[in-house]
């Protein structure tokens, strides 16, 4: 079971890293300054402000 649940973790981060470098390549992004938490903070502030601005 801890070995399955492992394996699962191991592959969603190979499917986080795959769609963060996705992000970097469309934007244009500098690879070794990318924090992907940082741009999701950002789409999140940019989606909140926009849909208030929509109200």
């Amino acid at each position: 079971v801890a070995e399955v649940r492992l394996q699962e973790a191991q592959d969603e981060l190979e499917s986080l890293q795959k769609t963060s470098k996705a992000l970097v390549d469309f934007f244009c992004e500098d690879d070794k300054s990318f924090k992907l938490e940082e741009a999701c903070h950002i789409f999140h502030c940019f989606c909140h402000r926009f849909q208030k601005a929509v109200r």
